[in-house]
């Protein structure tokens, strides 16, 4: 099976890669070791691509999240049995394309768009115009399921059949294996984007707390740019800022354990954090908050420590014996907890048994499709309607310039019999 994965993120280890990238080669990695051929079109950027990598530019993104591009012609020439698309954006493009499509959706949720100032109407309209185009959804997290659930049975979506599969944040192994120590250094270490909707507490205080303990805080974070599907950033690219990826088994690896911890909000608590599940993938265990979806599977399997704010570390216990139980319980790595084998076999079953496209008449797709036709026909009866006024303005200005002429002829006219009569009388 000849699976191609559509991205506008860039996929090269050699920079700072995005959660959605990672996200994109971990499904890639999945497909790959069940045996399938796996093709990646991406977004052309100042980001130079791996051999791997397909480019399509970037023709236009409107304010409503929907992504302008001619995709079906490099889709034809890829030629694959299935498509997977990353961001949602992209299906509205995709329409008449007889593939079979899944939409993965890893990316932002409402509460996240809705900080951008992404929050008209139009963006949940749009939204589930986009999703009605693809036969099934694959997302990293059970709450993100029932959202996603929710979205798809508004749209008018038949979900009689299941459409919706989870299938949980999974890297290459191999990235990692070679890099978990034994003997960690002093270090707690804090990585990735600085996005401004999350507060990851006083990290001054939390500085000097594990200061006090003998444990150096280390930040690796950057600047994160805004997504390119904000169209108030269209010139943005994924940024080449941060730490290279290949450098971040190593680099983290090495450390004791990663603060991780940020207040709740509507987003977080439905999200699954991308840089959390890279923690534990280098072998480190994670200070996390609770209430979270990943903080149960953290608890659960002892591979960190949770708390419901960051002044709780005054109350944990044997903070080093639990640290260094944690690592060990993650020596064997995070693939002994997720069980892959299993996730490989329940998406290779979900994506070879399509179901059908259909969208119910009283669904919001159908309503937004509706209310296209409507838009088309209301524009082509306004450019109808402009074409006539043109019309009649013409016709207005040839019938003044023939009265003008008939008034001047008829001018003329008088003057010439006013002339003979008086040449007769004379």
């Amino acid at each position: 099976m000849h699976v191609c994965l559509v991205t506008i993120e860039h996929l090269n280890r050699d920079y700072a890669l995005s959660g959605g990238a990672l996200r994109v080669m971990g499904l890639a990695d999945a497909f790959k070791k069940s045996g399938c051929r796996v093709s990646f079109l991406r977004q052309k950027s100042k980001v130079e691509p791996s051999p791997f990598e397909e480019l399509f530019e970037l023709e236009e993104i409107c304010k409503d999240g929907l992504i302008r591009m001619n995709l079906a012609a490099r889709i034809s020439e890829i030629n694959p049995d299935v498509i997977i698309v990353e961001q949602w954006g992209l299906l509205d493009q995709l329409e008449g394309i007889k593939t079979p499509i899944f939409c993965d959706l890893h990316g932002s949720l409402l509460w996240e768009n809705y900080y951008r100032g992404q929050r008209g109407k139009y963006d949940l309209r749009a939204k589930m115009m986009a999703l009605s185009r693809c036969n099934g959804f694959l997302v990293p997290g059970l709450r993100q399921k029932y959202y996603f659930l929710a979205f798809a049975m508004a749209a008018g979506m038949d979900m009689a059949q299941e459409r919706i599969l989870h299938v949980p944040l999974l890297l290459p192994e191999e990235w990692y294996k070679g890099y978990r120590q034994k003997e960690p250094e002093p270090d707690v270490i804090c990585g990735g984007g600085n996005w401004p909707w999350i507060d990851m507490g006083d990290r001054d205080w939390v500085k000097e707390w594990f200061q006090s303990k003998g444990l150096l805080f280390k930040e690796f974070t950057c600047v994160a740019q805004q997504s390119a599907l904000n169209p108030d950033h269209l010139k943005s690219q994924t940024s080449d800022s941060g730490v290279p990826h290949q450098r971040i088994p190593k680099l983290y690896s090495r450390a004791m354990a990663a603060w991780d911890w940020y207040a709740g909000n509507r987003e977080r608590e439905l999200a699954i954090t991308t840089r959390t599940v890279e923690y534990l993938y280098c072998g480190i265990p994670v200070f996390y908050p609770q209430g979270l979806e990943l903080s149960e599977f953290i608890e659960k399997h002892g591979l960190g420590i949770l708390l419901s704010e960051p002044k709780d570390l005054e109350n944990v216990k044997n903070l080093e014996n639990r640290l260094l139980q944690a690592r060990d319980n993650l020596r064997a790595g995070l693939h002994e907890y997720l069980k892959p084998e299993t996730i490989y076999e329940n998406l290779m079953g979900f994506i070879k048994n399509p179901k059908a496209l259909g969208v119910s008449y009283d669904g919001m797709a159908a309503l937004e499709a509706e209310k296209r036709q409507l838009v088309q026909k209301n524009q082509a009866l306004m450019d109808e309607n402009e074409h006539l006024l043109r019309v009649q303005k013409k016709l207005l200005s040839d019938l003044r310039i023939q009265q003008e002429e008939k008034s001047e002829l008829a001018l003329r006219w008088s003057r010439d019999i006013k002339r003979l009569g008086a040449q007769k009388t004379g």
